[in-house]
């Protein structure tokens, strides 16, 4: 992924140098979190709208083939939960929800969020970003909430795997590599993140920790 001005853009890169192939381009978009397909068919990637969305809290899914052949818009309306911001003032959090791929190629996370949630973090385009936040606390400003789904990249199904429940945000899915399990982060508005597991059927819902001294824990990665 190059940055470039405006709008990112994604690009394959033999490691020899000798070919550089744009996969997504666009100036009005920022394309971002390229992962790789398990049999290294397709890219799967966020497609965000900053000019209607400058403080890039939302995108689409999409997926493209490495060489540039074809590139899909798998959802619309930017309901994937992108540059997440969570916890109170003393637990603050953020970073970008990356998807990704299971082990069988078949599905790719989706966090979904409801139409019009709003996190208790509000953005300020009103004054310069100097930590690569730039919001203010407003615990009554936030509404909605995330659901954590699977969505099938080659058919557009979508499968609820941990329901939406109101000022509940679910998000940064993670499969265990038999494809059995996913560990994800989950944050009531204002409090600090736990990490939480769940099979991939929907069952067994549960949680870790919340990190140490229960300050939040953040971006699960599995052994």
């Amino acid at each position: 992924m190059i940055p470039d001005s405006p709008g990112y853009r994604i690009f394959t890169v033999d490691i020899d140098g000798g070919r550089r192939v744009e996969v997504a381009g666009d100036p009005d978009h920022l394309y971002f979190g390229p992962v790789w397909s398990p049999d290294g068919a397709w890219l799967a990637y966020l497609d965000c709208e900053p000019a209607d969305d400058p403080g890039h809290d939302w995108a689409n899914l999409s997926v493209g083939r490495p060489y540039g052949s074809e590139h899909r818009v798998l959802t619309l309306g930017m309901s994937q939960w992108f540059g997440t911001s969570f916890g109170g003032p003393e637990t603050r959090g953020s970073g970008s929800n990356m998807i990704s791929w299971s082990p069988d190629g078949k599905t790719l996370t989706f966090t979904l969020a409801q139409p019009g949630s709003r996190t208790a973090w509000v953005f300020r385009p009103d004054r310069p970003d100097i930590d690569h936040f730039n919001r203010d606390y407003d615990p009554d400003a936030a509404s909605g909430g995330t659901a954590l789904c699977l969505l099938n990249p080659f058919t557009g199904d979508v499968a609820e795997i941990v329901p939406y429940v109101s000022d509940i945000w679910n998000f940064r899915a993670v499969w265990s590599p038999d494809g059995t399990r996913l560990a994800f982060c989950r944050s009531t508005v204002g409090e600090p993140s736990g990490l939480w597991m769940v099979n991939a059927d929907g069952t067994d819902l549960r949680l870790l920790t919340y990190g140490f001294d229960g300050r939040g824990a953040d971006h699960p990665v599995w052994l």
